[in-house]
């Protein structure tokens, strides 16, 4: 029965490999923290981490936003998960206006800078990538999507502890 839902899992990732563009290290990205830090990925990588790109104007973006504080309340299974919310708005104000920013409990980010943003186009926001703990970036998408941000979780999840048993089965890239 491991075995058929391993191949199984395989092969969806298989299909999701073809779709989207092989892993390939992060291009660099800071921003500054609600808690009064900065973040500089890909060094603060310890574990699978999804930053969401947002803007205080975009009702998609709040629509996200609202479903990944669901998902950091209550992260699916044991799946460790580092979540980044990143305003791409430079106004606190603004950014106050639509969210609990100071909020220590949910994981806010602004003023974001470096390369990555020079090589994603941003401006569909909200964006979402998927890093790998080795540095990867393993998914990327644009828009909102109700509940994709879960099932891709719930995805790499099941690839991560299908792994952690059987060896056979890693992140892309790792």
């Amino acid at each position: 029965m491991l075995a058929a839902i391993a191949i199984i899992v395989w092969q969806i990732s298989e299909l999701d490999n073809k779709r989207e563009a092989p892993p390939r290290e992060a291009p660099g990205l800071s921003f500054h923290t609600n808690a009064g830090g900065e973040v500089t990925l890909p060094d603060a990588l310890q574990c699978h981490t999804v930053v969401v790109f947002w803007r205080a104007d975009s009702e998609r973006s709040l629509k996200l936003v609202a479903e990944a504080i669901e998902v950091i309340a209550e992260p699916p299974g044991d799946f460790e998960v580092d979540f980044y919310l990143v305003s791409l708005d430079d106004d606190l104000a603004t950014i106050r206006s639509v969210v609990d920013y100071d909020n220590p409990d949910i994981p806010f980010g602004y003023r974001a800078q470096g390369t990555l943003l020079d090589e994603f186009d941003l401006n569909a926001v909200p964006v979402t990538i998927h890093f790998s703990r080795s540095g990867k970036i393993i998914g990327k998408h644009e828009g909102y999507q109700p509940n994709r941000l879960i099932r891709d979780l719930r995805r790499y999840a099941l690839i991560r502890n299908l792994g952690s048993r059987s060896d056979g089965f890693h992140f892309p890239g790792e």
